[in-house]
């Protein structure tokens, strides 16, 4: 009996162990699958949030209003079959190159030193393979680098070949250098908007350093309305519009220029971003005539530096006839002071690219505008839209409107169905001084 009880345990003790034992591996099982399915779904959750990006990234740039403005669709034709590269120019086809296949970039990554004392970090979604980029020409050239017009292949999840804008230094080292990076972190902050040049990526990790841009196919604003000048004899009144001269300006397109701008500006503004050189040589235009801000370079983040106005404290080349007199005299920078410079941008509008102060140096205008002097009402300009004009050049900042009230009064103008600018009658040689080349800023 004793026997018979003993082994009853001992069963009973085993069936016990079996089962906590079962317990343990159902668990051990269990907790193993959660693992396998976590370590599994990251890639995935990865891969999804790529794809996401690379979807809103491209509905952004392909929208109803920027689709037709940044270029990326534009076939390539035998005109843009010039490829530049050091210096020297090549033909694009060639008996070893087939048609449209071009040289990289000379500066290939492998070969390129990494850039010492420049914080470029931050990169990230931004970064763009030097290698699938390919310069072609030179689109613009200032004192201290060049645009041209690129190639970039499957950029911004655009399959394919894209024609883009790339702007770069032409000294590797120095100010220039810091000034480029400056200009790059301000366009990642502004974002998309029609009315501004996109940001399509950068070249950070090696020298040169490049900023690719969406490519915007009729240039300069400063460009386009001086060469409108030789098509005065074919000008019409805004109530005289017509479909047979699609390349000459109108006293609407005038307006539609300055609405576009302001448009543009006030999404700046909403940002805390400054600009600093508003001026017609700043302004894009596209093949529908809307008009873009481009040339960050002297741009500010007031949320960065946590103030309501940035003070310049150092000395260097300075836009002064579009200048504010707070900001030429006491260097200080607000949005305020770009409604300044729109003013002078639209008055450069209305005479067709005439320069600001025509037949004053830069001390004389400095003078004059502290002393209350304003540029006249051209004879052909509306007294309406001059009185907007000139509400951008109270001495008091606090009276200027702001962008906001700036488009909201344009818009009110090209509702009406009066013409604002009558190029009929415009002077041609009253408002088109060229003494002083407004491409060239001046030192204060």
């Amino acid at each position: 009996m004793n026997e018979y009880n003993k082994n009853k345990n001992s069963t009973t003790l085993t069936s016990s162990q079996q089962e906590e034992e079962k317990e343990v591996l159902d668990e051990i099982t269990n907790t193993t699958i959660y693992v396998v399915a976590v370590i599994a779904l990251i890639p995935v959750v990865a891969i999804l949030a790529w794809v996401g990006r690379t979807v809103v990234r491209r509905k952004i740039l392909s929208g109803s209003e920027l689709n037709s403005e940044t270029g990326l669709h534009r076939p390539i034709t035998e005109d843009d079959s010039l490829q530049v590269v050091g210096g020297r120019q090549y033909p694009a086809v060639t008996t070893s190159l087939p048609q449209h296949c071009f040289e990289t970039i000379q500066e290939a990554p492998e070969n390129i030193p990494k850039i010492d004392g420049v914080d470029t970090t931050d990169g990230g979604i931004w970064e763009f393979p030097r290698s699938n980029l390919r310069l072609q020409t030179v689109l613009g050239e200032g004192n201290f680098g060049k645009v041209w017009k690129a190639e970039a292949e499957n950029i911004c999840g655009f399959p394919g070949t894209s024609l883009v804008a790339v702007k770069t230094v032409k000294d590797n080292g120095g100010k220039e250098v810091e000034d480029l990076v400056q200009e790059m972190n301000i366009m990642k902050e502004i974002g998309t908007h029609p009315n501004i040049v996109t940001l399509l990526g950068v070249c950070t990790e090696q020298e040169p350093l490049l900023l690719i841009m969406e490519y915007v196919m009729y240039g300069k604003l400063l460009t386009h309305l001086r060469e409108q000048r030789a098509k005065q004899s074919s000008f019409f009144n805004f109530s005289k519009e017509t479909d047979e001269l699609p390349d000459t300006l109108t006293a609407k397109d005038l307006t539609k220029f300055a609405y576009g701008v302001a448009k543009g500006m006030e999404y700046l503004v909403s940002k805390g971003i400054i600009h600093r050189d508003l001026a017609a040589r700043n302004i894009l235009v596209d093949h529908n005539k809307l008009t873009k801000i481009s040339d960050f370079g002297l741009s500010r983040n007031l949320r960065d530096i946590g103030s309501e106005m940035y003070e310049q404290k150092t000395k260097g080349a300075l836009p002064i006839r579009w200048m504010a007199p707070e900001s030429l005299y006491f260097s200080v920078f607000t949005p305020k002071s770009d409604v300044w410079g729109f003013g002078i941008l639209m008055w450069e509008i209305v005479t067709l690219g005439s320069t600001p102060y025509p037949g004053m140096g830069a001390r004389e205008v400095m003078r004059r505008v502290r002393d209350g002097y304003r540029l006249e009402r051209p004879a052909h300009c509306h007294p309406q839209l001059y009185a907007l004009i000139q509400r951008c050049w109270s001495g008091d900042m606090n009276k200027r409107p702001d962008f906001s009230e700036l488009r909201k009064d344009l818009a009110k103008l090209l509702e009406d169905q009066h013409g604002y600018i009558d190029l009929q009658n415009i002077s041609d040689t009253k408002y088109y001084s060229m003494d002083q080349n407004p491409d060239e800023e001046e030192k204060l």
